[in-house]
């Protein structure tokens, strides 16, 4: 409801990604994905993703598509938290080697 409610107000058509999360849309090719990292990063859900993008995918995409997401987002976190210059330039430079247990979820 909420979610619905900051879509009529048009944030996410203003919604500009902040530049500390720029380097993920490295991990992300197409712009059915892209939008997916914006809409993910303003709303912080994916129920309402074809609704109110207009882009058609299937449920079970969107949630390979959050687990990616997750994973890269914690992965920066953690490397933030722990000060790992090394593996965060790597990070956001997009050497990163995203996890096999998600690989063999998208293949």
């Amino acid at each position: 409801m909420i979610c619905d409610a900051k879509f009529l107000a048009g944030v996410f058509f203003e919604f500009d990604v902040p530049r500390e999360n720029n380097f993920i849309f490295q991990y992300f090719r197409s712009p059915l994905e892209h939008q997916f990292v914006r809409y993910y990063l303003c709303f912080g859900e994916i129920d309402n993703f074809v609704d109110h993008t207009g882009y058609f995918c299937q449920k079970r995409w969107l949630r390979i598509l959050k687990k990616r997401f997750d994973n890269i987002k914690s992965t920066y976190d953690s490397y933030k938290k722990e000060f790992k210059l090394k593996e965060l330039e790597e990070l956001e430079n997009g050497g990163y080697e995203i996890s096999q247990k998600i690989k063999q979820i998208i293949i």
